[in-house]
């Protein structure tokens, strides 16, 4: 029995290029979590996000490195979402968290170089 997902329901995520019906039943599950734990993190809802990630969980792969948080929204704001992610990404230092609407390819590139540095 094939689970029908509403990737719809995800007003700021877009699945293109590909074909869902190409998808198994469990690359289907994986695409549509990770899809609303994206939707959770630009809507900084804590609560989706604990129900998707155990208030224990540690992104241990993120020791010691930077995050630098980005969304692309043109009716909504970054607000704080990068205070609500701190906790979920123990080890690692926020450097930035950026909202981009109608970045020009110069400014994503500035961006990109000031958040590798």
């Amino acid at each position: 029995m094939t689970v029908q997902y509403d990737f719809k329901a995800f007003r700021n995520i877009e699945i293109s290029g590909v074909s869902l019906s190409s998808f198994n039943d469990e690359e289907l599950a994986v695409l549509y979590t990770h899809a609303k734990y994206t939707q959770a993190m630009v809507d900084a809802d804590a609560e989706t996000f604990r129900e998707i990630v155990s208030e224990d969980k540690t992104f241990t792969h993120m020791s010691g490195k930077k995050a630098a948080l980005f969304a692309t929204s043109g009716g909504s704001s970054i607000g704080k979402s990068g205070e609500k992610i701190l906790p979920y990404i123990k080890g690692a230092k926020l450097i930035d968290a950026s909202l981009f609407s109608d970045a020009s390819d110069e400014e994503l590139k500035n961006w990109i170089s000031r958040a590798t540095e």
